[in-house]
């Protein structure tokens, strides 16, 4: 079969218009894949669940990634933990959006990040890598560890976003969210190095 094949890109697509022979699969349109996030907080392995660990925490940092991965439907996941937040009874939550070294969120993209989300007494800010706080501390190959003071201080911190592929750094999401989401320019850096050294 000769046509289109439509090729999603972000938010949006790329038609590719072709003269080859296309297989295409039986079946019909592909479901949506399940909600794997919402179902993970609901069944966590090897630890409590989120009400568990936030029912004794003093001191709340989530880290949201910043509206360049907005396509990984963050205000569904920003809306289930704060559920999650409200059932355990957690207030004054810092809800830091990790830039890196990007730059500030604009409202606009504040409001694509968070959705309808509306805690009180809950603070919503971006990250400065200008204001990070040295631990004193490195990692294992010499990165300073140099990170944003509300999250250095927090008994109990949530990264919340996708772990997927990346064609530069090989993935992201995860850990990422602290090195670099929310880290200095010379944590950063020196990380981003390591790209360019051969161990």
């Amino acid at each position: 079969m000769k046509g289109d094949i439509h090729l999603p890109w972000g938010r949006f697509g790329l038609t590719w218009r072709t003269d080859l022979d296309l297989v295409r699969p039986d079946g019909g349109a592909s479901e949506r894949p399940p909600r794997l996030a919402l179902e993970a907080l609901d069944c966590p392995v090897a630890s409590a669940p989120l009400e568990d660990l936030a029912a004794g925490a003093k001191h709340i940092a989530i880290v949201l990634p910043d509206a360049t991965r907005a396509w990984q439907e963050i205000p569904l996941m920003v809306e289930a933990v704060a559920e999650r937040l409200d059932r355990a009874r957690c207030r004054n939550v810092r809800w830091v959006i990790g830039l890196g070294q990007h730059r500030p969120s604009t409202e606009a993209e504040k409001a694509l990040i968070m959705g309808r989300f509306a805690r009180s007494g809950d603070r919503v800010f971006c990250h400065d890598a200008a204001g990070a706080r040295d631990l004193g501390k490195s990692t294992s190959r010499g990165t300073p560890l140099i990170v944003q003071p509300d999250v250095a201080d927090a008994d109990l911190v949530i990264l919340v976003g996708g772990i997927c592929y990346h064609d530069l750094a090989g993935f992201s999401g995860g850990r990422k969210a602290v090195l670099p989401g929310i880290s200095s320019r010379e944590s950063i850096q020196a990380n981003h190095l390591l790209g360019m050294t051969s161990s």
